[in-house]
C-alpha cells in the first residue's frame, strides 16, 4: 500500500504533522509481519546552522524557514519505531 504525505501547498510544519499522522495510521492498520518502507523524494540542503534539511515543493530555496529539518522528520520516524513497529536496518 502506498500512502501519500502532504500536498504541494503545505508549509513545513503542516507537512511534518501530516507525515506523523500518516505514520500513526500505518502503524494502526499495518500487518506487523511485513516491513514498512519509507520513501521520501525531495531536494536537500544544509541551513545556516549546519542542519540537514529537505526542501518541499512549495519551499523557497533562499528561505531556510520553509525547509523541513531532517531531525524533525527523524523524530517522527523514531516515535513510530519506538512505540509501534520495529523497523529493520538495511
Amino acid at each position: 500500500e502506498v500512502v501519500h504525505v502532504g500536498k504541494d501547498s503545505m508549509r513545513r510544519n503542516e507537512w511534518v504533522a501530516d507525515f506523523g499522522r500518516k505514520l500513526s495510521q500505518v502503524a494502526y492498520t499495518h500487518d506487523r509481519s511485513q516491513p514498512v518502507m519509507i520513501y521520501i523524494s525531495m531536494h536537500g540542503s544544509v541551513d545556516a546552522d549546519g542542519v540537514a534539511c529537505l526542501l518541499p515543493p512549495n519551499s523557497s530555496p533562499a528561505d531556510s524557514a520553509t525547509w523541513i529539518p531532517l531531525p524533525a522528520l527523524l523524530c517522527e520516524i523514531k516515535q513510530f519505531q519506538g512505540g509501534l513497529i520495529p523497523l529493520k536496518k538495511i
